[in-house]
């Protein structure tokens, strides 16, 4: 039987890492059922649409939020107020800071807790605000982001601090036909994330137009852009793109709800982020697939590479002047790794993901605290 309602409260109806991370506990509830969820979108996105299909009360904040605006702040929270009155909650999990300026008022009004999850990265204001406003716990989905926020705001006096590495969606048993997309001697690769600056798809795109004469190659691109900003920045990768004459070697597939089967078929994934990431969600899900996969040393992504043969062999340093020729090299050097050693590399690191990074581990840690903060 579920009992103990909680609210989550995700600042985006898009996808994204932090919101694929809200999808799934919500999931992972529904199965467990021990609690039962409720999710408020900040504002709307193909995300809420899926928890409504799924059956999960869900709610979109109907009008959009001015965090700097007194008057539509109050407002979302009288919405929030509302919304924990009528469903009877009794925690609310905020995901990142701007939730969790609205959640934390909310649950301290109600006379209940709330957890606010940091996925990363830190350092804007929100964050420095957000620090001032006491939770129940800060949860961090890796050690780096939680050290990064310490050396960043200073050591926080106001609440529990825990590491709560993510869990991974792992499907092994889907692919395609290469040939739908590559010619026989070409080599697929694969880019998958939000099209923004700090991913950085420009330094990929910069690569591969390093690459175009001695490695024939499609690259395809499994994400899109997701505000106005975004927006921009992929019209100049567009604008490049074809300045190097890569608009047949390139292909945008947008958002996709069902990665594995990219992870399970492309011959190497590319990260080439140039910030640093907490986690490095769609590297463990690559590397947990058993996708030979290139990543940027920066952030939490490099411990993955730690443990299973010839993983350091696959990091870089992406904030290195010459990245750009860096990352060609080491694509070169996955194109045209040994065979026996590949084999390693899969086994080591999907072994090593699913040991340490399964949905069931992390849905049991955040259950376990859940109901530890409950039962207090």
């Amino acid at each position: 039987m579920n009992y103990n309602k909680i609210l989550y409260i995700s600042p985006n109806g898009f996808w994204g890492g932090a919101e694929k991370f809200v999808l799934e506990n919500l999931l992972l509830h529904q199965r467990s059922g021990l609690f039962t969820p409720v999710v408020l979108f900040l504002n709307n996105g193909p995300i809420a649409e899926e928890t409504k299909k799924l059956g999960i009360p869900t709610y979109i904040l109907p009008f959009p939020l001015r965090m700097r605006n007194p008057f539509s702040f109050i407002r979302a929270l009288g919405f929030i107020l509302k919304i924990i009155r009528s469903e009877n909650i009794e925690l609310v999990h905020s995901t990142m800071s701007y939730a969790h300026l609205l959640g934390a008022p909310a649950a301290y009004l109600s006379k209940i807790p709330e957890v606010w999850f940091q996925h990363g990265p830190v350092g804007n204001l929100w964050d420095k605000v957000g620090k001032f406003i006491p939770s129940r716990k800060i949860l961090f989905n890796s050690s780096f982001l939680m050290n990064q926020q310490k050396f960043i705001f200073g050591p926080n006096h106001l609440m529990d601090e825990e590491v709560l590495p993510l869990g991974v969606d792992i499907n092994k048993n889907v692919n395609f036909d290469k040939g739908k997309f590559v010619k026989k001697d070409e080599s697929l690769l694969l880019w998958v994330g939000r099209i923004s600056f700090g991913k950085g798809l420009h330094l990929t795109i910069e690569a591969l137009g390093l690459l175009k004469k001695e490695l024939p190659f499609k690259m395809l691109v499994v994400g899109s852009p997701s505000n106005e900003e975004d927006e921009e920045y992929f019209k100049k990768l567009k604008r490049r793109i074809e300045e190097l004459n890569l608009t047949e070697s390139i292909e945008f597939l947008g958002n996709q709800k069902e990665v594995s089967a990219y992870y399970n078929t492309a011959d190497l994934l590319i990260h080439s982020a140039v910030i640093p990431e907490s986690f490095g969600l769609v590297v463990a899900e690559g590397l947990g697939h058993g996708a030979l996969v290139l990543a940027s040393i920066h952030g939490g992504v490099a411990d993955f590479f730690s443990h299973f043969p010839g993983g350091k062999n696959f990091i870089y340093d992406s904030f290195r002047s010459d990245a750009s020729i860096l990352l060609a090299e080491k694509i070169k050097m996955a194109i045209n790794y040994p065979v026996d050693n590949v084999l390693a590399f899969k086994a080591g690191a999907s072994d090593y993901i699913m040991k340490e990074h399964s949905h069931s581990k992390m849905n049991q840690e955040l259950e376990r605290i859940y109901s530890e903060i409950l039962n207090k």
